[in-house]
């Protein structure tokens, strides 16, 4: 057995996020303006002393920061968001505590840095952001300076103040509330994008080899054609069975044309069909067109009722088996299992295995390590399929002891 760790998922790669580093930073400036505005109010209407000179510092490092995360973002280079949502927390912190801790109702913004890291940053980040803020307002209950008495200010201590303690309650509530959502959210388009990338890659594949089988056609038949009639006026037998060789070989050409026409067809769409665990298992080794010994075939309910596209899934499944056919010495072992709504499908093979740098790069268009002419797309078509249909594929191989490739598919897609 192997660990669940141990196995690579192959999944489409992702499509970058430069749009939403560009408003992650641009909504850091907008808070940077209203902080400096506010800063330049405080420093108008309150008299003039250190406490001002330490805003002007505190709001100097907070702008020196942003100009540095947008001088790396021109550079091309990602800035670590997530780190500067906390910094942003520390600075925020420190000109609250300068300008009435709790009792100041800019405390909100708290929640913009929030916002932030949870949209352009790991929820690890964004949880990070919410435990930082959720400390930094607690502790302007205990550690700040009261506001001036000329913007209403006043001695009295507001430590334990049922409402302000309420505001810290509902603060940290709401912030816990967004990093959720947005982390799902974010989840859920990122996945949306990653299946919209691998389908219109898929598509174009499709595309591609539909207008390769018609261009290629058209030569095949008028070689055909000549073939056929040289092989009618030539008088030496050798010569004539040569020629009727190259019009048999011209046919097995045109008919794999026609099945790439047909798959290219079935790539673009095709509705799934009520079928049986035992039944497809049964289609797929049938189009595998190699003997049965070569197979040691595993299935927990041949009965199980599955709702799939047949022909993409048998594809699919296709790339994978002949994958491990020429990897392998000896039969591969393919077990078909039922898990809840799920159906899993494991193929083994006994050969060399592959080296984790192989293995990292596995799935991806025209890599291949074949050195028979292979092109390195039908694990990636492979791949995509099974994505586009709502399933996963996972690799685990070993140099020296083998690969396995496991595919999860619902049962109904």
């Amino acid at each position: 057995m192997t660990s669940a760790a141990e196995w690579k998922e192959l999944t489409p790669p992702r499509p970058g996020d430069g749009r939403i580093l560009e408003e992650a930073l641009r909504l850091r400036s907008t808070v940077l303006l209203v902080q400096a505005l506010g800063v330049v109010a405080f420093g108008a209407l309150a008299p003039w002393g250190p406490s001002v000179l330490a805003l002007a510092a505190v709001l100097a490092g907070s702008v020196a920061v942003n100009v540095i995360a947008a001088s790396l973002a021109r550079r091309g280079r990602t800035p670590p968001l997530g780190g500067l949502g906390l910094l942003d927390v520390v600075f925020l912190t420190a000109l609250l505590a300068l300008t009435g801790g709790a009792m100041n109702p800019f405390s909100v913004l708290y929640l913009i840095y929030v916002l932030v890291t949870a949209m352009a940053s790991t929820p690890a980040w964004a949880w990070s952001v919410v435990a930082a803020s959720s400390a930094g307002f607690g502790l302007l209950f205990w550690v700040s300076l009261p506001l001036p008495v000329e913007l209403g200010g006043h001695s009295e201590s507001h430590h334990y103040s049922a409402h302000l303690q309420g505001m810290w309650l509902a603060y940290t509530t709401t912030a816990v509330v967004i990093v959720f959502a947005i982390s799902r959210l974010t989840a859920a388009l990122r996945r949306e994008r990653e299946i919209r990338s691998a389908t219109s890659r898929l598509l174009g594949l499709a595309t591609l080899a539909a207008g390769a089988a018609h261009e290629i056609g058209n030569p095949l038949g008028t070689i055909k054609v000549a073939a056929g009639e040289l092989a009618r006026e030539l008088v030496d037998e050798a010569a004539s069975k040569d020629l009727r060789l190259i019009a048999r070989e011209i046919d097995r050409a045109q008919d794999v044309l026609r099945r790439m026409s047909v798959g290219a067809g079935e790539l673009t769409g095709e509705g799934p069909v009520q079928t049986t665990l035992g039944c497809f298992i049964q289609d797929l080794v049938a189009s595998l067109r190699a003997p049965r010994a070569l197979m040691h075939l595993e299935g927990s309910d041949s009965t199980l009722s599955l709702r799939w596209p047949v022909h993409a899934m048998i594809q699919a499944l296709t790339q994978v088996l002949r994958n491990g056919l020429e990897a392998s010495s000896g039969p591969l072992r393919l077990v078909a299992a039922e898990m809840g709504e799920q159906v899993e499908i494991e193929v083994e093979d006994d050969g060399k295995g592959m080296a984790p740098e192989v293995l990292e790069r596995l799935g991806d268009p025209f890599f291949t390590v074949d050195k028979t002419g292979g092109r390195g797309l039908g694990l990636f078509i492979a791949r995509s399929l099974v994505d586009h249909m709502g399933g996963t594929m996972s690799v685990w191989s070993q140099p020296g002891v083998g690969t396995k490739v496991r595919i999860r598919m619902p049962r109904w897609v």
